[in-house]
């Protein structure tokens, strides 16, 4: 006998949230409701529901970076209900579901050469001889986010303000409210460029926020790194004929930055697995000093771009309660060394003759070789899986005299290393220092 049936899945949302890191996140469950219709809809020979990752299409050229793990649940299996169903019409009937899924389950993500998707299939098959199997497939995202009550996410909320300063010359300040940063949210970002001797013009500033995706799939013969800008807002360059406006006093501006919706326009942060992606929030200037030669500085912070979630008020400690003591002068727990990210200044002034001097680095109170919170309020966001107990810092070299005659130099500058500036290191020795490398600009 053949029986025609059709069958469509709703989930309760679209989207499984998981709170903290692979190894420290419970896991959650995917649920809703498969709505079978069909003249014999009561009558199931098999229905089952699977979540599998998305597979990729055919001629086309992004791979899927999914595993192989399925979570599957039956719901009618030899005729026999597993599970409650409801009578929505005569011709309809509803079955709950609920999949649980592990807490290190890679979360979803979109690049252009690969992603990590997935989907909930029911396979439905009615009662006949000639009953033929009917399938529906929805997406669904999977995301992953610090608990809102962790000390991370009372570390990462805070205000931000980084500054550096360039040869004794030029001081930059970046200020934001927060490191976190949802999709689709508006972020005020504010500036200051404080000039620290004669002669300067300025020119275009902006600040932008970029998004670093690191490959390291089986399909890779080694893992690679793009970057790109998905945010950014830029305050032109003055009309002076091209040489900038004279900076006498200290210039001060703020921004509007939107950040793309997930997936289309962003992805979020994500620090494990084959796909892994990292973003910074850095304020660019265009300087002229008084020879007329032109530097492009670039001062830069970790954010974190975290999915938005509802969450419920925490029940606080009391204040005399010395388990709230111990929290705050706690030791952060172990960290992963490749999520720290520290603020960069680069100059891309031109290199030196050879044989000449170098000019003096500025010592920076957020770069000093050494320096160890006293406790975690005082140190950069740690990742969500962890913190390291000794906080890695960017080395400064020891300050140097200023050369007496003035010369155009390069300064040698510590920072993250990535695809974009491999090419500039043929000489430099880097083994000794595998997550940062000294660059010549």
């Amino acid at each position: 006998m053949l029986s025609t049936i059709s069958v469509a899945v709703y989930l309760d949302s679209p989207e499984a949230i998981m709170y903290g890191g692979p190894r420290e996140a419970n896991g959650t469950a995917i649920a809703g409701r498969v709505v079978v219709t069909g003249k014999n809809a009561a009558q199931m020979a098999s229905l089952i529901v699977t979540l599998r990752g998305q597979r990729a299409r055919r001629f086309h050229t992004q791979q899927s970076a999914a595993s192989a793990t399925r979570v599957q649940a039956s719901l009618v299996a030899d005729g026999q209900n597993n599970s409650e169903h409801v009578a929505v019409s005569d011709r309809a009937h509803a079955w709950r579901f609920a999949l649980r899924i592990p807490g290190d389950m890679a979360e979803t993500v979109y690049t252009r050469s690969s992603f990590v998707a997935y989907e909930v299939v029911a396979e439905a098959r009615a009662i006949g001889a000639f009953a033929a199997v009917q399938s529906r497939a929805v997406p669904v995202a999977i995301k992953r986010t610090p608990p809102a009550d962790s000390a991370w996410a009372a570390a990462a909320g805070a205000a931000v303000e980084e500054n550096a300063a360039w040869r004794s010359q030029l001081e930059l300040t970046l200020t934001t409210p927060s490191r976190i940063m949802h999709d689709t949210q508006t972020v005020g970002v504010s500036c200051v460029v404080r000039p620290l001797a004669k002669g300067l013009r300025l020119g275009r500033v902006a600040v932008q926020l970029s998004e670093r995706i690191t490959h390291n799939g089986a399909w890779h013969a080694q893992p690679y790194t793009t970057t790109r800008v998905v945010a950014e807002e830029v305050d032109p360059e003055p009309d002076t004929g091209g040489l900038g406006q004279t900076l006498v006093h200290e210039t001060a501006a703020s921004y509007t930055l939107h950040v793309p919706p997930a997936y289309t326009g962003i992805q979020y942060d994500i620090h494990r697995g084959s796909i892994r992606a990292h973003h910074e929030l850095a304020l660019t200037v265009s300087i002229s000093d008084a020879q007329g030669r032109v530097h492009n500085l670039r001062l830069a912070t970790p954010v974190f771009v975290l999915p938005l979630t509802r969450t419920r008020r925490a029940s606080l400690p009391r204040y005399e309660d010395a388990a709230a003591d111990r929290l705050v002068s706690a030791p952060a727990p172990r960290r992963d060394s490749d999520f720290w990210a520290q603020f960069v200044l680069i100059d891309t002034a031109p290199s030196p003759a050879p044989g000449r001097a170098e000019p003096a680095l500025d010592a920076c109170p957020l770069a000093l070789h050494g320096y160890r919170p006293s406790d975690i309020a005082q140190a950069p966001p740690p990742s969500y899986p962890g913190a390291q107990e000794e906080i890695e810092r960017t080395v400064v070299p020891p300050l140097r005299p200023e050369p007496s005659h003035e010369a155009s130099s390069s300064f040698v500058t510590p920072m993250y290393t990535e695809a974009m500036y491999s090419e500039s290191l043929p000489d430099i020795e880097r083994s000794a220092m595998p997550l940062e490398a000294y660059v010549v600009v």
